[in-house]
C-alpha cells in the first residue's frame, strides 16, 4: 500500500508524520506543508501521474482552501484521499466525504465517562487509523502523540504546568528539525530524552530564559479596537520562541487580553491565557487562523498595512 501524506510544518503536522511512519513504515511518503502552499502542492499532486500510482492520501492538521482544490478532490480523488484537521475554521469541510474535521474529541476518565477535549491534528489521525485497523496501538505512541496534543493545545500549562516534557518536546522539534525528529520518533515514539537530547535541551532553556528577560521588557501596551471590539494588548518583535514569549508575556501581564507577536515581515502570531478571548477570530481579521489561545496570520504587504493603520489609530494603555 503507497501512502501520500502532506502535513503541517509544526510539531502537530510532524507529530501526524511520526504517526504514519509508525502505520505505513517506508511506503509512507510524505511532505511537511505551510498554509501558503498546501493548496499548491495538492494542486501538483493530484495533476502529476504520481497520482495514479498511489493508494491512499491523506491531509493532516492543516486544509485546503482553494475552490479549484476542492474542486479537484472531488472530480479525482474522493475515493482515496482523506483530510483529517482539528481547525474549526476547517470545520465547512464536512459537508464533504473525504473531510473530518472536528475541534474537538472524546476521551474516558478512570470510571470510562466520555469527556471532551480540545484535539490535535496529531491524536485526530492516529485514532483514524487505529479505528480503522491501519495501526496497531501502543502505550508508547498513545503517550507520543497525548505529549504533541498536550503542547498543540496549550493544556499542559493548564493542567499539569510542572510537567515540562510536551514543551521539551516541541523545543527538540525546533532544535533537530522535521527530518530528524521523525526518523527519532519513528524509529522509537518513547519520549524519554537522551543525553544529547538533555543536554541540548539544557542549552536551549537557558537560551530562551535570556531572550524572555529582554523581550518581555521591550512590549508595547496598546488599545485594540477591531471590530467594534476594544483589547487591550502587547505587542512585542520576535524572531522565534513566539509560543513561550507570548505565553510569558500574557502571564505577566493579567491586565492584557492578547500578546501580538511580531516575527521580522514574515509572519503575526497572538497568543493568550484568557479562555474568554477567540484568537482564531482575531486571526481571521489578518488573514489567518488557529485557535482560540494560540494563532497565526502571514505578514503580507495588505496585512502589513492593515497592523500598522489598527495600531496607529490606537491609543496607548
Amino acid at each position: 500500500m503507497k501512502v501520500k501524506l502532506f502535513s503541517h510544518n509544526d510539531l502537530d503536522g510532524v507529530g501526524a508524520i511520526v504517526v504514519g511512519k509508525h502505520a505505513f513504515e517506508d511506503s509512507l511518503d510524505f511532505e511537511c506543508c505551510a498554509y501558503h502552499n498546501i493548496d499548491e502542492k495538492v494542486k501538483t499532486f493530484l495533476e502529476s501521474d504520481e497520482f495514479e500510482k498511489i493508494d491512499a492520501i491523506f491531509i493532516t492538521d492543516i486544509s485546503v482552501k482553494d475552490p479549484e482544490v476542492i474542486d479537484l478532490i472531488n472530480e479525482k480523488a474522493t475515493n482515496k484521499l482523506m483530510l483529517i484537521d482539528h481547525h474549526a475554521s476547517a470545520e465547512h469541510l464536512n459537508k464533504y466525504s473525504w473531510a473530518k474535521v472536528s475541534e474537538t474529541e472524546d476521551t474516558y476518565s478512570d470510571y470510562l465517562l466520555p469527556e471532551t477535549r480540545l484535539s490535535s491534528g496529531t491524536t485526530a489521525f492516529y485514532t483514524y487509523l487505529v479505528q480503522n485497523e491501519l495501526l496497531v496501538p501502543t502505550d508508547e505512541l498513545s503517550d507520543f502523540t497525548e505529549m504533541v496534543r498536550d503542547w498543540d493545545t496549550w493544556d499542559w500549562t493548564r493542567k499539569n504546568p510542572q510537567n515540562i516534557t510536551a514543551k521539551q518536546l516541541n523545543m527538540l522539534h525546533v532544535l533537530i528539525g522535521h527530518y530528524k525528529f521523525i526518523d527519532r520518533f519513528s524509529k522509537n515514539p518513547e519520549v524519554v530524552f537522551n543525553a544529547t537530547e538533555r543536554a541540548l535541551l539544557e542549552t536551549e532553556e537557558r537560551r530562551i530564559e535570556s531572550v524572555l528577560f529582554q523581550k518581555k521588557r521591550d512590549i508595547i501596551k496598546k488599545e485594540l479596537t477591531l471590530k467594534n471590539n476594544t483589547f487591550n494588548v502587547a505587542v512585542a518583535f520576535s524572531d522565534n520562541y513566539h509560543s513561550e514569549l507570548g505565553n510569558a508575556i500574557a502571564e505577566d501581564n493579567p491586565d492584557i487580553d492578547f500578546v501580538i507577536l511580531i516575527n521580522g515581515g514574515t509572519r503575526l502570531s497572538f497568543r493568550t491565557v484568557k479562555e474568554d478571548i477567540d484568537l482564531s477570530v482575531i486571526a481571521k481579521e489578518f488573514g489567518g487562523g488557529g485557535h482560540p489561545m494560540a494563532a497565526g496570520a502571514l505578514l503580507s504587504e495588505e496585512t502589513r498595512e492593515k497592523l500598522i493603520e489598527t495600531i496607529l489609530n490606537s491609543t496607548n494603555s
